[in-house]
C-alpha cells in the first residue's frame, strides 16, 4: 500500500497520515498514535522503499503528550499534541439517578484484562459497597476464544452483579456508559478513547497511574492505581466519603472540552493550512 501511495503522492497538494508514523513519499502530516506500527521488517521496508529519515520530514501529531515523549525517544522526532475526538453524544441523565455501577469498556482480550476488574470490584464489595459492574466490548478473534471463555466463566460465577454486553451497537453502548456513575479500566494506554466516553458521560474513572490515559483525567492522583490493591483502595476511599465527588465531576466537566469534536476539527485545520503553505 506504501510501495502504491508514493507513485501516486506528487499529484497531490498534501499527503495526511491519520494511522502513525509513514514514509509517504514526500513531506506531509502523520497522525501518531503510537510507534512502529507501519514500519514493518526489513522485507516490509524493501518493499515499500523505507527511509527513517522521511519520517522525520514529515510534519508530527501525537494523540497524548505520553505518546510524543516516545516518539521523540523512538524516533527523534517532536510533535504537537492533538487529541482524539470523541463524537458521542452521551444521555443527560442526573447523577442521582445513575446507578452506582461501573463501565469497563474495550476488546475482551488478554491484554486489557477485563477479569482483574472483576477481581478488583469484588474485593471492595466484600467491603459492604452494593455495586454493579457492566463489561462491554467483543473482538480479539479466534486468538482469543481461551480467555473468553475464561472471562465469560468468571461473569457468570458473579452474574448478580456482573453483566457482559457483547460487540453493542454504539447507541446502546451511550445508553450503559450514560447510566454508570463509575468508570474503570486497567490497561496502560497511549490516549484510551474509551475512558474519555466515560468522562463525556460523566462517570469518574478510576485508571492506571501511567499512560496517556492520565492525559484525560487529568491531575487528579486519587483516580490513579498502580496496582490492584491501589485500585481497591482508592475506590473505597471516594465511595467512604461520597462528597468527594462532587469536586471530581466539576474537574472532569472542565476535562470535557479538551475532546470536543470542534476542538479537534479546529487543530487539525489549522495545522492542514499551516503545512500547504509550508509544503
Amino acid at each position: 500500500m506504501l510501495r502504491s501511495l508514493k507513485t501516486q503522492s506528487y499529484h497531490y497538494d498534501l499527503i495526511f497520515s491519520a494511522y502513525n508514523a509513514a514514509d509517504l513519499g514526500k513531506p506531509g502530516i502523520q497522525y501518531i498514535h503510537w510507534i512502529n506500527v507501519l514500519e514493518g521488517k526489513g522485507f516490509h521496508q524493501r518493499i515499500s522503499g523505507f527511509r527513517k529519515e522521511n519520517l522525520q520530514k514529515n510534519y508530527s501529531i501525537t494523540n497524548s503528550q505520553y505518546v510524543a515523549d516516545r516518539v521523540q525517544q523512538f524516533y527523534g522526532i517532536s510533535s504537537k499534541v492533538v487529541f482524539p475526538p470523541v463524537v458521542m453524544r452521551a444521555c443527560d441523565i442526573p447523577w442521582d439517578q445513575k446507578e452506582n455501577a461501573f463501565i469497563c469498556s474495550g476488546r475482551l482480550t488478554v491484554a486489557k484484562q477485563p477479569h482483574k476488574i472483576i477481581q478488583i470490584l469484588k474485593k471492595v464489595r466484600e467491603q459492604g459497597f452494593d455495586l454493579k459492574l457492566y463489561l462491554t466490548g467483543g473482538g480479539g478473534g479466534m486468538y482469543a476464544w481461551k480467555y473468553q471463555r475464561f472471562l465469560k466463566q468468571m461473569v457468570k460465577d458473579n452474574a448478580d452483579w456482573v453483566t457482559l454486553y457483547e460487540n453493542l451497537k454504539y447507541k446502546d453502548y451511550i445508553d450503559v456508559v450514560s447510566r454508570c456513575k463509575y468508570g474503570i479500566h486497567y490497561k496502560e494506554e497511549p490516549f484510551g478513547i474509551s475512558i474519555a466516553e466515560m468522562v463525556k458521560a460523566g462517570a469518574i474513572p478510576f485508571v492506571r497511574h501511567r499512560g496517556g490515559q492520565v492525559e484525560i483525567v487529568g491531575d487528579r492522583p486519587e483516580l490513579f492505581f498502580s496496582n490492584d490493591q491501589e485500585a481497591i483502595d482508592r475506590i473505597v476511599d471516594l465511595l467512604t466519603y461520597p462528597e468527594r465527588e462532587v469536586e471530581l465531576r466539576r474537574a472532569l466537566q472542565t476535562q470535557k472540552e479538551l475532546f470536543s469534536t470542534d476542538q479537534f476539527m479546529q487543530s487539525i485545520r489549522a495545522i492542514v493550512s499551516q503545512q500547504l503553505h509550508q509544503f
